[in-house]
C-alpha cells in the first residue's frame, strides 16, 4: 500500500537496491533509489524516513549541504503535514 500502481514487488525491490546501496557506501546510487522510492510513495510517514535519509546522504555521503538542507525542509513539511502543526 501506499505505492500506487507500482505494486507491492516494485516497492520491495527499491528497498533492498538501498540496502545493497548502503551497504556498499554507494552513496550517489542510494540517493537515486530513495529518491525513485520518494517518488512512487504516497505513505506519509515512509516519506518522512526517505526524505530524512535523502538529507542525511546528502549530507554525510556527497558532502552536499545543499541538497542536505533541502531534504531537511521538505521533511520538516512532511513532518508538519504528519502533526497537523504549523
Amino acid at each position: 500500500a501506499g505505492y500506487g500502481d507500482v505494486g507491492k514487488g516494485s516497492a520491495q525491490a527499491l528497498r533492498a537496491l538501498s540496502s545493497l546501496h548502503r551497504k556498499n557506501k554507494r552513496s550517489g546510487e542510494l540517493l537515486r533509489v530513495l529518491r525513485r522510492e520518494l517518488d512512487l510513495t504516497s505513505e506519509p510517514p515512509r516519506r518522512l524516513m526517505l526524505l530524512l535519509e535523502i538529507a542525511r546522504t546528502a549530507d554525510q555521503g556527497e558532502n552536499d549541504p545543499a541538497a542536505a538542507l533541502e531534504g531537511y525542509r521538505a521533511a520538516l513539511a512532511n513532518l508538519q503535514t504528519l502533526t497537523g502543526t504549523p
